[in-house]
């Protein structure tokens, strides 16, 4: 654990000095030679690039988290035992440098911007559990989360938007006194307090625009029912690409992915391992300057002791 403490630290360190290497020769970079089309950006994937000071931004987002199969700790799929799914509706207002699912999100300066996300409402279905098809279902709201993201490179023809994302998640969603009759659909938050830590990069190639983050997230221990529990650490990678094809809509690709690590802090973990792989396509279209809408299928392509979920979204974004 140490040994891998000490491998982070250093990786973070000298990611910092490239950046302030890459930050120092900017002002000799040409700027964009072709302007980079203005999208909605991914629903999952984070930008590199805030949003203009003084901007405010609503972005509902509605999911649909329908359980196919259940990914075991060798990866094989296997059966879920029953039906289940969960409905989330988040809210996400963005400002130019607050940001806030609900987000909100404000921009501070022209580099700097804070967002929360708030899931204003989770609920959990599962309609035919067991051999007896047992029925429950459970809603309220999620867990909140607070980012702070700052652009430390900016776009030119050479080098890609690069920000630092630093982020503070709070267990407000229900985790105590579980009730085994519910089957777990009572469980909306996940316990813990997390802390964030990552990076963020965004690049104009015509005719795409790419994007990519990297994300370390700790959490603290908690207990639900009186055992308790030593949560793994967690690394989100993720990959996205959109295609402005047209004025009016653009195409987006996603790969995000999930993977546990050992605790760089604190007890040893004692959950097993998960982790999971995700494609998104999405379609988003532009009604008006003020006014997108988008929408897609997130399909868990592989993953270990993790549940494999459909899940259609759909998000709209409304600028003031």
């Amino acid at each position: 654990m140490k040994k891998t403490a000490v491998i982070c630290c250093l990786v973070f360190y000298v990611a910092f000095l490239s950046v302030q290497a890459v930050s120092a020769q900017q002002e000799t970079c040409p700027p964009l030679a072709v302007t980079c089309p203005s999208t909605a950006g991914p629903i999952i994937t984070d930008t590199a690039t805030p949003v203009a000071k003084g901007q405010f931004i609503v972005n509902p987002i509605l999911s649909l988290g329908i359980t196919v199969n259940n990914f075991s700790g060798s990866w094989q799929r296997t059966s879920a035992g029953g039906d289940f799914s969960s409905f989330a509706a988040n809210l996400k207002l963005t400002y130019g440098v607050f940001a806030a699912n609900i987000k909100l999100i404000y921009g501070v300066t022209e580099r700097l911007e804070v967002y929360m996300f708030i899931p204003p409402y989770v609920h959990n279905f599962a309609p035919n559990v067991g051999l007896y098809g047992r029925s429950t279902d459970f809603g309220g709201i999620g867990d909140m989360s607070l980012f702070l993201k700052y652009n430390l490179v900016k776009e030119t023809d050479r080098l890609p938007s690069v920000s630092a994302v630093a982020g503070f998640g709070f267990p407000i969603g229900h985790y105590r006194r579980i009730n085994p009759c519910r089957l777990g659909t009572d469980l909306l938050g996940s316990g813990s307090y997390a802390f964030t830590v990552g990076l963020n990069a965004q690049k104009f190639i015509s005719p795409f625009i790419m994007y990519a983050n990297v994300w370390q997230t700790m959490k603290t221990d908690f207990s639900i029912n009186e055992f308790r529990f030593y949560p793994r650490d967690q690394i989100a990678a993720n990959l996205a690409v959109e295609w402005p094809f047209h004025k009016k809509f653009t195409a987006c690709l996603e790969l995000t992915s999930i993977w546990d690590t050992g605790r760089l802090i604190g007890h040893q973990a004692n959950l097993a391992p998960a982790a999971k792989v995700t494609l998104t396509p999405e379609l988003q279209y532009k009604a008006t300057d003020k006014i997108t809408v988008a929408g897609g299928v997130s399909v868990d392509l592989f993953g270990k002791n993790a549940r494999a979920n459909f899940t259609p979204i759909v998000a709209g974004y409304f600028t003031f």
